[in-house]
């Protein structure tokens, strides 16, 4: 498909760019900028319409649901990036919380957590004003998303948007996690730490917690690579680790170990791991967010739309056909995520 540009009237000149609408009696008109003499002007036709509720709702859902970037829905619209993103902005600045679902819907979970984050690029104006390296600044304009998954209904409880996965964010995310009233069991994990103190600053001690054994052996063939530990030290813990027995020849930790005296606890947290790749494939349309604000709203829309939306090729055959919160005990039928209000 060949992009038309528009004939600048004052040079006559083609390298032309869409610049924004102006208000108007009968809508908004397109205005368009010159590159070659800096011109800006209108172009010809009819008005483009405004934006309704309607419309913002259903460029939303095209863009979350049908993956579809905001440079696709701009050209199908005749509207700019510029409009279309602020109309994506206005709907999901409007979504519900997370608390709002548990305390008006109130679904009923498992009580064993998954617990992991994602890094997300968002835009930190005070880094340009820093004397650091390139790479340096790139870690400024990232943040974490924090994201707790139940694993017997696969819904997501609660997330949070956070700088980093320290244990400052994690006790953050796990006393959203007590306030809705989670009935927390046990848990599954990486390696990291953190997590483990936060677990127990919220929660306290004693809550059993599982070690992710496909992140163990990862890490013991890194080693293994950096001829840290031999070859037989690796089979022997690669062994002793499917058999439930401890190895001889390496020492590991006992949390690898919890999910055989925890029969709802999995060994791995894969389901939270392909929860991540599947919110990866949402975020690849848009390569930056502008502030934390629109980073917190959205991805609270894109939680939302993942609790609501059926799944159709889960290994449970059991779970196919339902949604999250479906499996959590909450009648969806006649709900919209979108157009779901609070009453605060």
């Amino acid at each position: 498909m060949v992009k038309k540009h528009v004939r600048c009237p004052k040079c006559r000149s083609l390298r032309t760019k869409r610049n924004g609408v102006r208000p108007n009696q009968g809508g908004l008109i397109r205005r368009f900028f010159c590159h070659n003499c800096r011109h800006s002007f209108t172009g010809r036709g009819s008005p483009l319409p405004r934006l309704s509720r309607r419309l913002k709702v259903e460029l939303t859902r095209t863009h979350l649901e049908g993956r579809t970037s905001i440079r696709t829905l701009a050209r199908h619209t005749s509207h700019s990036t510029k409009t279309v993103m602020k109309a994506v902005h206005d709907v999901t600045g409007q979504c519900v919380s997370a608390a709002w679902i548990a305390e008006e819907l109130q679904p009923q979970w498992g009580g064993y957590l998954a617990l992991d984050g994602k890094i997300i690029r968002v835009w930190e104006w005070a880094a340009k004003h820093f004397r650091y390296t390139v790479h340096q600044k790139g870690w400024l304009h990232k943040m974490t998303m924090l994201i707790a998954l139940d694993l017997e209904t696969l819904d997501i409880p609660i997330h949070h948007l956070g700088d980093e996965e320290t244990t400052i964010d994690l006790v953050l995310l796990l006393r959203e996690l007590k306030q809705v009233n989670y009935p927390l069991k046990g848990y599954v994990s990486d390696g990291n730490e953190d997590i483990k103190k936060a677990v127990e600053l919220v929660f306290g001690s004693g809550i059993p917690r599982q070690l992710c054994l496909t992140h163990f052996l990862r890490n013991l063939r890194v080693r293994l690579r950096e001829e840290k530990i031999t070859e037989r030290q690796y089979r022997d813990a690669y062994q002793a680790l499917s058999t439930g027995l401890k190895p001889k020849l390496l020492r590991v930790p006992d949390d690898l170990f919890t999910h055989r005296t925890s029969p709802g606890l999995p060994p791995t947290n894969q389901q939270l791991e392909n929860l991540i790749r599947y919110f990866n494939l949402r975020l690849k349309t848009i390569n930056q967010f502008h502030d934390w604000r629109t980073a917190k709203d959205y991805c609270n829309a894109l939680t939302l739309m993942r609790r609501f939306t059926k799944f159709t090729d889960c290994r449970d055959q059991t779970k196919n056909h339902h949604a999250p919160l479906e499996l959590a005990g909450v009648d969806i039928t006649n709900l919209d995520y979108l157009n779901l209000k609070s009453n605060r």
